[in-house]
């Protein structure tokens, strides 16, 4: 689990007191709650392809699933004690097992993916410029350099701060995605974010992270914005079964850590 202190003391924009205690003692809170369940959902208006949404649930003993899209574009993720797999017609696998077949990143990428605790933890640090508004939620804002590196992580291969973060199913021109190294590939020129959450009863209820950039491919130029919300529940309520199959893959080895 990724702590505020550890963030804190490595290369971070912000310090503990530029965040108002209430925040900070939520964020802290959630990640000494047992269980809980979330649902992330992805906007991001012109983009190709889409952005299933993830629902997760957690246990800090029995572990974690994430579950996003249907269908024949399901994909499930199990993770325990730093071991993770990825269920997929050919049985459970490994996020390297996965990279190494052709059309696998997509799915390994998925394994990245953060916990509400574990994003919100990484996420703290990096704004500024804390505000209350009407309704009693927090606003924060993001300076570019930091925008810009988070919408350059939000890439199926790559590292990646959060569930919304995937690249759109199919999509390979997704901004950040081998970024200006490639003919054709998006540049990044400038990106700025909001960022607003709410708590209820000293925990993090909601959070909506709003990025805008402007993006060049192949010399054309094209404003974008990605609104990633993410709602949180079931506290100290949820339970969390791992299936068996993935449970002994996992023990035949660790997977990518958390």
């Amino acid at each position: 689990m990724i702590t505020l202190g550890i963030i804190f003391s490595h290369n971070a924009t912000a310090s503990a007191a530029d965040i108002p205690q209430p925040v900070a003692s939520a964020v802290e809170k959630l990640q000494q709650v047992s269980n809980y369940t979330w649902l992330t959902s992805v906007e991001m208006p012109g983009a190709p392809g889409d952005f299933p949404p993830v629902m997760g649930k957690t246990d800090a003993t029995a572990g974690t699933i994430l579950d996003s899209g249907a269908g024949s574009k399901a994909v499930q993720s199990v993770r325990k004690s730093g071991a993770e797999v990825i269920k997929t017609a050919r049985g459970w696998l490994t996020a390297a097992e996965l990279s190494a077949m052709p059309g696998g990143e997509a799915m390994a990428g998925f394994a990245n993916t953060k916990t509400p605790a574990d994003e919100l933890a990484l996420l703290m640090p990096k704004l500024d410029e804390f505000k209350t508004t009407t309704d009693g939620s927090f606003i924060a804002a993001m300076k570019s350099p930091v925008a810009r590196e988070f919408l350059e992580n939000s890439r199926s291969n790559g590292p990646r701060f959060t569930p919304g973060g995937q690249t759109p199913a199919g999509s390979r021109d997704f901004p950040g995605n081998n970024q200006g190294k490639a003919p054709g590939r998006p540049t990044i020129n400038d990106a700025t974010a909001h960022f607003q959450i709410w708590l209820t009863n000293g925990l993090p209820q909601k959070y909506v992270l709003t990025i805008s950039a402007s993006v060049t491919t192949m010399g054309v130029r094209k404003d974008i914005k990605k609104v990633e919300k993410v709602q949180i529940g079931a506290f100290d309520t949820t339970k969390v079964v791992l299936p068996a199959a993935a449970e002994a893959k996992m023990r035949l080895g660790a997977g990518p850590k958390r």
